[in-house]
Formats: C-alpha cells, structure tokens, sequence
C-alpha cells in the first residue's frame, strides 16, 4: 500500500474473508488465523521525477491474529462440523507453535 487509505482497504478486504462464530464463552470468535506481513520500502529519488521509486530496507514487520481456541468441555455440545473446526484450529495453534520456537532456536 502507498497510502493510509490503501492499507486501511486492505485490512477491510482481508477482514472480510475472515470468519466469527458464537461460541459459549464469547459472542464473536474468530474462526480463522490471520497474518500480515509488512516490508518496509524507503522512497527513492528516480532519474524521471514523474515515478516512484522505492527501496526494500530489509525490516519486515508481522502481525498475527490467532483464531480463537476452545478447550474439549467447551465443544461438548456443538455438532461435528464444529468440533472438527476446533480441532483443525487447535492443530493449527500448535503448528504454529513450533515454528516459533524453532524460529527463537535459529532452526
């Protein structure tokens, strides 16, 4: 995005796709992981000063927002496409957990 009002679009669009469900102990709980990855570009004066040029300075900033968990007691009653969602989420959490600790190990 080149400006605030492209990234806030950006974010509208990515929100859109994203998914929230009832669950017993909140009203709209995620359903779905989202990751966004930010490189930071610096401007740079172009020899035809009609276009934009940039610059990679190597920083890239990550954010993630994690679907919620449930524990097994909370999905006592839901039907097996909700419980296999859960499963799939909690599965996923714990993947994800790997990667940064081999990440924070230098793997």
């Amino acid at each position: 995005a080149r400006t605030p009002e492209e990234l806030q679009a950006a974010f509208k669009a990515a929100e859109k796709r994203r998914l929230s469900l009832d669950t017993k102990r909140n009203k709209a709980s995620s359903r779905t992981h989202a990751f966004y990855r930010f490189h930071v570009a610096l401007p740079m004066s172009a020899p035809d000063a009609r276009e934009v040029s940039v610059m990679s300075s190597g920083a890239c900033v990550e954010l993630v927002d994690l679907a919620g968990s449930e524990s097994n007691k909370d999905s006592l009653f839901h039907d097996k496409s909700r419980v296999d969602g859960s499963a799939k989420i909690n599965f996923s959490l714990m993947a994800l957990n790997d990667c940064i600790r081999k990440t924070a190990q230098g793997a």
